[in-house]
């Protein structure tokens, strides 16, 4: 039979498979109060437990996942995770999770299972997502026992009942100082104000119109993200002009039609607002309104653009702004001839994504053909491409031509004029990685064969050498 000590050090080399070098030790790791003789070192052991936390979300109260499997295994193992304090730092709480069959919403256990965690924590920031939707005696129970920890709190998120946000929310206008990411949703019906004067660090907002913020001049130069949901545009601009250090920016159609409250001033002074930080911008709203004829935003890199819009206001904004933008993806109204303006002042472009709308021709495709002159060239850097239910009417030919003039590996000397260039000039950068393909409207799919356009013999050997083809023809092609 083996002895524990030898049954830790076979569980300890099945763990050293988990990772191929030495990890540094955390500082938020502390030593247990007893070196173990057999096994891993301490320090190694418990960055291998921390690489198996979840890549997303927080860990739960699940026996069968990190962290708490790891102290089933052995004595030393369940020593190293209780000495491991930041495995307990986080935790994810919803009634959706599988304990809510296990426990009755009226048992109490739920909270005494984070009060447990809370300890184990020992001296670290806490971070926690909540998910309910009924007030019950359970949801009550986690509330209450992460209350009295509220200088500890980290991050906050989840979907309360109004009267259980009013508790956390109450917690946080008395101070949390670590506080660094708030994430609210909750039901319809009423507004809850949120008071943000004690949070001096918080990083990033998630807010709807149900939300009413308060102080926030005071975390406004630490929120580096904002995620909104509107029904005026000038709600989004007294955000922007509160909030100068915004690196990410996301705005959202209110469902409703209710009015939107959260900030009652309304700044109308400023003509042109520099958002000098602002790398993602992300709108989806009916109509920006005079948003976009108010920014400049010279740092972008980031634009995901849907609007039923059909002016150029986008274009305008990427003429005064001149970004260095590597992705791009839009759903809007207005023409495809606006949309390859906007992509001259793009030249930096890496991705691509045209979802929907503005329809594409064979002309727009064409256009977006390489050749050996440059000044005519469009984003001529460009990695991704996506199309999406956006190419109708059009063949598969200035498609192929499209590609092969971006893919690395193709030789495009042969079909230009040999009067009008030479060789040499033929020669220029193709990044192109990648191509997706979803729903275009090609003739050739109505056609009796059917053709493809991945099965095209030199998209095909392009396949062959690397390139990536996604096609999703429309579902009612033979």
């Amino acid at each position: 039979m083996i002895g524990d000590e030898d049954h830790s050090h076979c569980v300890d080399r099945m763990a050293l498979d988990v990772i191929h070098e030495r990890a540094s030790p955390d500082p938020n790791v502390l030593e247990p109060p007893r070196r173990v003789q057999a096994g891993l070192p301490f320090d190694v052991l418990s960055q291998i437990f921390l690489s198996c936390l979840p890549d997303e979300g927080f860990p739960t109260l699940s026996a069968e996942e990190a962290p708490m499997v790891l102290g089933r295994v052995c004595s030393h193992w369940r020593d190293v995770a209780l000495a491991t304090h930041v495995l307990w730092a986080a935790l994810n709480a919803t009634s959706s999770f599988h304990f809510s069959a296990i426990w009755n919403p009226f048992d109490r256990r739920l909270a005494l299972g984070i009060q447990e965690w809370i300890r184990r924590a020992g001296e670290c920031a806490l971070s926690y997502c909540l998910s309910f939707y009924s007030t019950t005696g359970q949801v009550i129970g986690v509330v209450d026992t992460i209350l009295p920890h509220r200088r500890r709190w980290k991050h906050i998120e989840g979907h309360l009942p109004s009267d259980q946000w009013q508790d956390i929310l109450s917690a946080i206008a008395e101070g949390t100082p670590l506080l660094e990411h708030l994430d609210i949703s909750t039901d319809k019906g009423g507004t809850i104000a949120i008071q943000l004067s004690s949070t001096p660090l918080l990083q990033t907002l998630i807010v709807d119109p149900k939300n009413k913020v308060l102080g926030l001049d005071t975390c406004g130069k630490s929120l580096r993200s904002l995620t909104i949901r509107v029904a005026d545009w000038n709600v989004c601009w007294v955000y922007l002009v509160h909030c100068p250090t915004l690196e990410l920016l996301a705005v959202r159609s209110d469902i409703d039609d209710s009015t939107n409250d959260s900030l009652s001033t309304v700044v109308s002074d400023v003509g042109v607002l520099e958002t000098r930080n602002l790398v993602d911008l992300s709108i989806c709203l009916p109509s920006v309104g005079s948003l976009l004829d108010r920014l400049r935003s010279p740092a972008l890199k980031t634009i995901k653009f849907e609007s039923d819009d059909t002016d150029s206001k986008l274009l305008s904004f990427l003429e005064r702004s001149r970004p260095p933008l590597e992705e791009f993806y839009v759903t809007a109204r207005f023409s495809s001839n606006i949309l390859l303006d906007c992509l001259r002042y793009t030249p930096a472009l890496r991705s691509l994504g045209v979802h929907h709308r503005p329809k594409l021709t064979d002309a727009d495709i064409k256009l977006l053909q390489l050749g050996p002159d440059s000044e005519k060239n469009i984003c001529p850097g460009l990695q991704n491409i996506e199309f999406e239910t956006c190419v109708e009417d059009a063949h598969m030919k200035p498609m192929e031509d499209m590609v092969l003039s971006r893919w690395k590996n193709r030789d495009v000397s042969h079909s230009m004029n040999s009067e009008s260039a030479s060789v040499q000039n033929c020669q220029w950068p193709r990044s192109l990685r990648s191509l997706q393909l979803g729903d275009c409207e090609f003739e050739e799919y109505s056609s009796f064969d059917s053709t493809y356009f991945e099965s095209l013999p030199e998209i095909a050997r392009c396949i062959e050498e690397g390139l990536e083809v996604l096609e999703v023809p429309p579902s009612d092609s033979d």
